[in-house]
């Protein structure tokens, strides 16, 4: 999924001025605030659980 827009993932790198780890509340509301301050974070999320 992620491969596609980044290229290959283990023979590139790609630099970024804010790495945010989790995709919860706190993440999600740090990375609105990083990407009005123009420092384009980069979200990395965990894996989705399965609902039933």
């Amino acid at each position: 999924m992620y491969a596609n827009y980044y290229g290959d993932l283990m023979g590139t790198a790609k630099h970024s001025k804010l790495l945010i780890l989790g995709s919860g509340p706190a993440g999600y509301t740090a990375a609105v605030y990083a990407a009005r301050a123009n420092l384009q974070p980069v979200l990395i999320t965990g894996m989705e659980k399965a609902v039933s």
